[in-house]
């Protein structure tokens, strides 16, 4: 309180601190010396509520101590009501409140509370918080090594605490001075206070006078306190704000303090420097070793346990070994590369590798070079012996002891050596066949005559065609496509590639044929396992065959392979280099000098250590185990998986067997073991969950293999299969149950997969009949029962476990085919057991399964969606259909001969129904019997391919072969005749063929006869005989039979090692009096659908296709039909729902006939009508019939587009243009009809795509240029409104937006022209002038649809990459959209592809004006816009290090950005 006055004491001014300092003897001095002083200090202060006690020295009274305390009470109370929390609570002390007493006139008791002004609660804070900053900056700077500080400050104290405190305190005072003033007073001797509690009433005046005091006291305090609390707040604000930003500006600093520091710690450790091989490469050859190289260094780099990665590639133009050399050198001098990795080409690797030999430089190389002598510095990474010795494992596996050799190259015959002249492998015979100057029709011509199971007269021919194809992925893929067209793609042959590249290849044309490719596998699914986080190997294939494509166009040739070796390469090199330079010095520069005339060369100091550490490694990579490079087969576990392609059309891969470690083969060596799981689960079968576990063991169980059942010891494979066959038929002798139905099915299906089935067919006699005998029972109770459920209840989930079970059947039944026997007997027995009748009964099972009593036992069917594709029999039964036509083939004769009969019976049958001899109530059901019948033969005797290519099986010429060499042998003009008969006479009796035609014939005549019947039902107005869908399967069968049989057949080739005259082969008469009568009843047949049933779009479309299956064996006859223009005269073509696909199918026929006049012919009576309607329609007034009119004809003229090929475009070229050029008008009168212009859009799009790029005349090219800058002109005028109110509902809107963004990125690929010319028809012109209406409508809204956002940024990526001059044609404002385009996209909200293409973009258009010949071109306004891209590109980088595409691009354009001005990244 003193310190709150200015009084002096004694002419000294007085401090509080100074009272502090007196000692109790001090005090006494000091007040009876300034008592006036003390006196004068109490009624100043406390004002009113002072109290001058005038009582008896050493006495209070009750009354004033009862006052004096309930003053102090209610101000506690008052204040401790305002709750004011503002302030930080401080220690009071006794010497802050003081009680005076006068000696003379008793003791004088006040109360005062201190009245705080902000100003001073401001210069009390500011010390503590700055002592807190400089505390907290100590401790800071004491924890350097802490990544980050945070600085803390401790909250004010609350208000009501203080007041708490302080009355707390008042009343201890008083007691304490109470108890203790003999200590306060000098006296000459102590006397005690006595405190008198007197019961005396209050004086009512005084209590009055003291009640207004604290009243005005009160409110003069609450106004006070107010105040000080508004300034507190405000003050508390400012503070706050100084004290973060000092605080921010704090930790930036340390934070600085700390990098810096540590950055010189850093720097202070030497780093490892590893310089990955540099390369010489072609750059269009060497794509995928490139490729790999680039992501190998970017993957190790990203672990950063490598240190820092250095590449450098030089590129060498075509086969240019000076300019090798000389780059080689450059770089081993100059750029001190520490190892080089070497290219595709073996010659040239050859050159570098006498460099590298003579420096000690690690040559890697990871190419099937067929050189096999290796110098010093040489490592190759292919695994050639590996490879052999698989293939050598895979012979005897397979027990082949004939092997077709196909190859192209000497030297791959040399290396073979050892395979061809081994003792060891002398019972397998060798055929070589070299392809001969690309001719790969005439080698597969080769293998088809060398075929040994044609010259047997018998089927059970020991053994399949096994052909080991030695040649490159593109070569390979050549001579398959060779022997597709020779008929070898079928079940009977084997196909080892020796490329290693199965899974990279394109097999669809082979994969659904039933011939087995085979191919090793060398990438180590253990590798992928425990690097599953770290390394994507489905990323490392896209990137390598994207970059691949780009460089050479597609090209069949990838090896993938050799970039999966380059991967392994690169690993093991940044390995080795890492682990020696932990105890060697290997960051001195290298002094390495190549050869000169003036000079001898000078090795690398390390070299030597480097290939011998690269040779002896311990790594295990991408490839397996990398201890194979020493050369010392049994110091490394190096094992390759292998690829099967085969009978399903899948690509399986061995490694999905059950493998257990070799630690396991002591256990699974006990018997006990196995015999375990059937018992468990013959106890717990009837708990559900618990039997589809234990059937999951069981199904692991049967597919057990690997090096604990290694597969070719036959004798412990033998003893599992009794083993588990034993106790499978225990455990399942009366079937599984619902449950385990499945289950049951996946293991037969394991079991025969994946174990050798010679192990299944060599089992004990009796062991052997009771499992073929069980398989076939419950194969036809299975049939039955998933047949019934599928048909007459919709439920198909024992339909699936029935095609796993028929899956396998054709697997054994195939097996059967690859054992020898060791008498006839037994292969007798076998083919009772298995092949011969049981195979027969199942396709009877089914037979009877899908017809009605009282041939079958068919349930009524219950309905599915008709609206879908996938409930159609044709392809929900798809794989039911296709191992049903394999087991059909093992008994085709039988199964020939039964189908003829139900065929001619059921003929019969519809023919009394048609003539009214019998009841018609039975139509339906009967048509849905024909409807099986027809869907069984199209998927039996014949097959299709995926292109739409149909083949007669390879078992019924076969069965032809074997009529004939028993003395059968049929007339070529009974043959004619018999199918004659059939198609004109269809109910005329056919008996006397019987024996006189071949049985495919009869049962194709059949057919015939069945199609005529029914074309002459619904041609006489008898509609209501036929039902639609059983129309679609008669034209399903029909197309098939007619295409294979119709294909050409070498006849002459064949018959000479088959002994077997041409007329007598399966197929269709040569005869041209018949040609001209079957395509004039297909003909007729065809148009009379299309006439009848035109509403009828999938009808119609089988319809076309089976007139489309004649194109290649009768063009010219279906041309030259006159029936042909008869019924397209009374068909209006452009009214039909198909009418797109038919005029295609017209436009082929005419193309494929090798006549001018019939061609000329068909376009004056064909596409010349419909262009004079068009240009009739087009010239009409808009009008809702008219438009539909023009509508239905642009589909038409767009059929005609999608059929044109490289010999018609001209012609259909020039015909097509005339439309687009009428389309330019309509553009305009018909802008308000979207119909309209979404087919123009389509026309244009198909012209664009399937026309326009077979033409070379360049007049031609700028023609189509121009009417499509008129186009885009109009579209811009009268379609851009549209997008004003986009939604994502309007679909149609998008969808054209679509289409014209596909034709930009056609012309784009279609540009003549260089863009300098002053021509404004060029493909780039086209595209920029567009580009510059679609930046207009591309908004947030329009973007949000998939497909639309996707085909744009794709085009401006085709636009900055295919014609990167085009963008110094672009104004400063489109170039400034396009750049704001390309920043939307990299923001992420369209999706990871458009963030992708969009960085891809902009690193193609900085790089561009980052040349120095364009930066000229480069205007500061878009100097400006990568500026502010900047910022977008490094956090794009940043915020998506895990997506490696993503990552990769961001960081290339962020390159970019900054080799274009490095200054301003440097401010940024």
């Amino acid at each position: 309180m003193i310190n709150q006055t200015n009084k002096n004491v004694g002419g000294v001014k007085m401090r509080a601190a100074d009272l502090g300092k007196f000692k109790k003897e001090d005090w006494h001095k000091f007040y009876r010396k300034h008592y006036e002083f003390y006196k004068l200090i109490c009624s100043d202060i406390l004002e009113t509520d002072f109290v001058l006690v005038s009582k008896k020295e050493g006495k209070i009274t009750g009354e004033l101590l009862n006052a004096f305390k309930k003053i102090t009470l209610e101000k506690a109370k008052i204040e401790e009501a305002e709750k004011t929390e503002t302030e930080e609570a401080s220690s009071q002390t006794l010497e802050d409140h003081w009680v005076k007493v006068d000696e003379s006139e008793g003791q004088e008791i006040a109360d005062t509370e201190e009245a705080e002004k902000p100003n001073d609660l401001e210069s009390e804070k500011k010390p503590d918080e700055d002592d807190a900053l400089s505390r907290d900056f100590s401790e800071i700077l004491n924890s350097l090594k802490k990544p980050e500080s945070v600085v803390e400050f401790e909250p004010m104290g609350s208000l009501n605490d203080y007041i708490e405190q302080y009355g707390k305190e008042l009343t201890d005072a008083f007691l304490s001075l109470t108890n203790h003033k003999a200590e306060v007073l000098e006296e000459p001797t102590r006397r005690e206070a006595v405190i008198e509690e007197e019961s005396l009433e209050p004086d009512p005046k005084f209590l009055r006078q003291l009640e207004e005091q604290r009243l005005a006291h009160q409110k003069e305090l609450l106004e006070a306190k107010q105040r000080r609390a508004e300034k507190n707040k405000e003050f508390e604000e400012e503070l706050k704000e100084i004290r973060e930003k000092q605080k921010q500006c704090t930790l930036d600093l340390l934070n600085c303090i700390i990098l810096k520091q540590r950055f010189e710690e850093k720097k202070q450790e030497e780093p490892i420097k590893t310089t990955i091989p540099g390369a010489i490469f072609r750059e269009r050859e060497d794509a995928h070793i490139e490729a790999a190289l680039r992501y190998s260094v970017e993957w190790l780099s990203q672990r950063g346990i490598y240190g820092d990665i250095d590449l450098v590639i030089e590129y060498i133009d075509h086969l240019d070994h000076y300019d090798a050399i000389k780059k080689a050198c450059k770089m081993l001098e100059k750029d001190h590369i520490v190892a080089l990795l070497g290219g595709s080409h073996a010659a040239l690797n050859a050159q570098l590798e006498r460099i590298t030999d003579d420096l000690e430089i690690p040559f890697l190389t990871a190419i099937d070079d067929l050189r096999t002598d290796a110098g010093k510095s040489k490592i190759d990474f292919w695994p050639r012996p590996q490879l052999f010795e698989a293939v050598v494992d895979m012979f005897t596996h397979w027990k082949w002891n004939r092997v077709v050799l196909v190859y192209e190259d000497d030297e791959r015959i040399r290396r073979l050596e050892q395979l061809l002249e081994s003792e060891e492998y002398a019972s397998i015979r060798f055929y070589l066949i070299k392809v001969h100057d690309g001719d790969y029709m005439k080698a597969a011509r080769q293998v088809k005559e060398l075929e040994e199971c044609r010259l047997l007269h018998r089927k059970d021919c020991s053994e399949f065609s096994r052909l080991l194809v030695d040649m490159n992925p593109e070569h390979t893929y050549n001579f398959l496509l060779a022997s597709l067209q020779m008929g070898l793609i079928e079940l009977k042959h084997w196909f080892l590639l020796t490329n290693m590249e199965l899974s990279t290849m394109d097999m669809e044309l082979f994969r659904y044929n039933h011939a087995r490719f085979i191919s090793p596998y060398p990438v180590d699914s253990t590798f992928l396992t425990e690097n599953r986080d770290a390394f994507n190997f489905s990323h490392f294939k896209e990137h390598i065959s994207e970059k691949w494509a780009m460089k050479t166009d597609n090209s069949r040739n990838l090896k993938m392979m050799e970039a999966v070796f380059t991967f392994d390469a690169v690993y093991t090199f940044a390995n080795v280099f890492n682990e020696l330079s932990s105890h060697m010095q290997m960051n001195d520069v290298p002094q390495t000098l190549c050869r000169k005339s003036s000079r001898n060369s000078r090795k690398y100091q390390h070299g030597r250590s480097l290939i011998d550490n690269i040779v002896h490694n311990d790594l295990h990579g991408l490839s397996g185990d990398l201890r194979r490079l020493n050369g010392h087969p049994l110091k490394s576990n190096f094992s390759m998986r292998i690829h099967l392609l085969g009978y399903s059309g899948r690509l399986d891969d061995s490694s999905t067997s059950f493998r257990p470690p070799l630690t396991w083969k002591d256990l699974l060596e006990n018997d006990e073991f196995f015999t375990l799981f059937f018992k468990l689960h013959s106890k717990i079968r009837h708990d559900e969950t618990l039997c589809t576990k234990s059937m999951n063991c069981l199904i692991q169980l049967a597919s057990l293999t690997g090096d604990c059942m290694p597969v070719a010891d036959q004798e412990a494979s033998t003893k599992y299969v009794r083993m588990y066959i034993s106790n499978l038929l225990e455990l399942f002798a009366q079937g599984p149950s619902g449950c385990e139905t499945n289950h049951f099915c996946l293991i037969i299906n394991r079991m025969f997969l994946y174990r050798p089935l010679t192990s299944i067919m060599r089992q004990d006699a009796e062991l052997r009949s009771r499992f073929f005998g069980f398989l076939r029972d419950y194969t036809i109770h299975l049939t039955n029962q998933a047949m019934h459920k599928a048909i007459g209840e919709a439920e198909h989930e024992d339909h699936t476990s029935l095609a796993l079970i028929y899956d396998a059947i054709v697997v054994l039944l195939r097996g059967r085919w690859r054992t020898c026997f060791q008498s006839e007997a037994e292969a007798d027995a076998i083919d009772n057991e298995l092949v011969k009748w049981p195979v027969l009964q199942i396709v009877n099972a089914f037979i009877v399964n899908v017809l009605s009593p009282p041939k079958g036992t068919r349930p009524v069917a219950k309905d599915e969606d008709d609206g879908d594709d996938d409930s159609e029999d044709r392809t929900l039964f798809m794989d039911l259909f296709n191992p049903l036509g394999s087991m059909i083939c093992y008994s085709v004769a039988e199964f020939m001969e039964n189908m003829a009969t139900n065929l001619h019976s059921s003929l019969a049958e519809f023919t009394s129904m048609a003539t009214g001899s019998s009841d018609t109530s039975r139509l339906p059901i009967w048509q849905e019997d024909q409807h099986w019948l027809m869907l069984i033969l199209a998927n039996s005797v014949v097959g299709e391919e995926i292109d739409g290519a149909c083949h007669v099986a390879g078992d019924v010429f076969d069965h032809t072969q074997r009529l004939f060499h028993a003395g059968t042998k049929f007339d070529e003009g009974k043959k004619a005749q018999y199918l004659q008969l059939c198609i004109e006479q269809p109910t005329q009796e056919r008996a006397p063929y019987a024996h006189e035609v071949d049985p495919f014939v009869i049962v194709m005549g059949e057919l015939f006869a069945w199609a005529s019947i029914e074309h002459d039902v619904f041609s006489n107005a008898s509609r209501e005989m036929i039902s639609p869908e059983l129309c679609r399967s008669t034209f399903l069968c029909l197309r098939r039979f007619l295409n294979a049989a119709s294909s050409p057949v070498d006849c002459d080739k064949w018959n000479d090692y088959q002994g077997v005259s041409a007329e007598f082969l399966p197929v269709m008469p040569k005869d041209k009096g018949f040609a001209a009568i079957l395509v004039r009843f297909v003909v007729k047949k065809v148009l009379t659908v299309l006439i009848n049933y035109g509403s009828e779009e999938k009808l119609c479309q089988d319809a076309i296709d089976c007139l489309l299956s004649l194109v290649e064996s009768h063009a010219s006859d279906i041309a030259s039909s006159t029936e042909l223009f008869e019924y397209l005269n009374s068909l209006d073509i452009a009214r039909l729902p198909n009418r797109s696909n038919l005029m295609k199918a017209l436009v082929l026929i005419g193309a494929a006939a090798n006549d001018q006049e019939l061609q000329e012919n068909m376009f004056k009576l064909i596409l010349v009508p419909l262009s004079e309607r068009f240009v009739a329609a087009a010239s009409v007034p808009s009008q809702s019939e008219v438009d539909s009119q023009i509508v239905d004809l642009l589909q038409c003229f767009d059929g005609v587009a999608r059929a044109s090929q490289s010999h018609s475009a001209p012609v259909l070229f020039k015909f097509l243009y005339s439309i687009i050029e009428k389309c330019i008008e309509l553009m305009h009168t018909r802008s308000q009809n979207e119909t309209v212009v979404s087919n123009i859009l389509q026309l244009i799009l198909d012209v664009t795509t399937k026309v326009s790029i077979y033409i070379d005349n360049e007049e031609e090219s700028n023609a189509l240029y121009s009417s499509l800058l008129q186009i885009v002109e109009s579209y811009r005028n009268d379609q851009i409104k549209r997008f004003s109110t986009f939604t994502a509902d309007d679909e149609d809107k998008a969808a054209d937006l679509a289409l014209f963004i596909d034709i930009l990125s056609n012309v784009l690929s279609k540009d003549f022209l260089t863009l300098g010319e002053d021509n404004c028809s060029t493909g780039a012109k086209v595209v920029i002038h567009s580009l510059e209406m679609l930046l207009t409508i591309m908004n947030d809204r329009v973007l949000q649809m998939p497909e639309v956002a996707l085909k744009f940024f794709r085009l401006i990526l085709y636009l900055v990459e295919f014609s990167p001059e085009s963008l110094a044609e672009m104004s400063d404002q489109l170039m400034s959209s396009l750049c704001q385009c390309i920043k939307l996209g990299m923001t992420g909200q369209f999706g990871m592809e458009i963030t992708s293409t969009s960085l891809e973009s902009l690193t193609e258009v900085v790089l561009h004006f980052g040349i120095a010949s364009n930066k000229h071109r480069c205007t500061q306004n878009l100097a400006l816009l990568f500026k502010e891209m900047l910022p977008t590109v490094f956090e794009t980088c940043l915020s998506n290090t895990c997506e490696n595409s993503i990552y990769a691009e961001s960081c290339s354009a962020l390159y970019a950005i900054i080799a274009f001005e490095r200054v301003r990244f440097l401010s940024f």
